[in-house]
Order: structure tokens, then sequence, then C-alpha cells
């Protein structure tokens, strides 16, 4: 099987801290996004710059734990620290979420606050504490 590509547009994003993670969003509305665990931006293939507010997810975004594209482009998922989950359609510009597990909550707690890595002194492996 052979695949050709051609380089259509390149851009530069002028950043200091590099994104970790790009994703298509959107069927009939399509735009790329750059995501951080908290933070999400839309960038504009043409001139590279980026739009920072998204304005449905800008409230929650001090309050996200991790974010992830749906596999097929639709839908952007997030859990938040209290536990609760959200979905946004980029084409729909909807924004659903789900109420939070109790236990889910209880457990996000625990990885935020009690997780410190700690030398332990009779070996050269670390301890959490």
């Amino acid at each position: 099987m052979e695949l050709k590509l051609e380089v259509v547009l390149s851009s530069s994003i002028k950043r200091k801290k590099p994104w970790p993670r790009f994703c298509w969003l959107g069927l009939e509305n399509e735009s790329v996004f750059l995501l951080d665990d908290k933070r999400i931006s839309e960038i504009n293939m043409v001139s590279g710059r980026t739009k920072k507010k998204t304005p449905k997810l800008h409230t929650m975004l001090p309050r996200v734990v991790t974010m992830a594209a749906s596999q097929n482009g639709v839908w952007l998922a997030g859990l938040l620290v209290s536990g609760e989950m959200f979905l946004w359609n980029r084409d729909k510009d909807l924004l659903k979420t789900a109420s939070a597990v109790p236990t889910v909550a209880q457990l996000i707690s625990v990885a935020q606050g009690l997780y410190v890595l700690r030398p332990v002194p009779e070996r050269a492996i670390f301890k959490l504490a």
C-alpha cells in the first residue's frame, strides 16, 4: 500500500512552553485544538495564532483534572476535580455534564493531595507518602 501526503499548510506557534497534545474537533465546524491538562486553545492554521478562550469551557478549566477528545473528533471529554464529567460538542457548541459519583471525587482528591514523592533512605526507590 502506498500513501502519498502533501503539506498544504505549515504554521509556527509562538509559545515558550510546548503543548503536549493537539486534536481535531468537529465534523461541520472543524478546528484544531491544542490541549494541556488544564488548558485548551483553538489554533488558526493560517496565521498560527491561538484563540485562548472557549466560552463554554472557560469557567471549567481551572477545575479540570484531564481532557481528551473522542475517537471520531465530535466530543471533548473532561474530568473535573469535583468528580463531575463534561462533554463538549464543538459543532453545536453544546456542553453536557454528568454528576459526580462520591467515590470518584474521593479518588481524585486523594490523588491530587496526598501523593508526594519522597526518597526512602534504605533503598534507591521512591515511596508514595
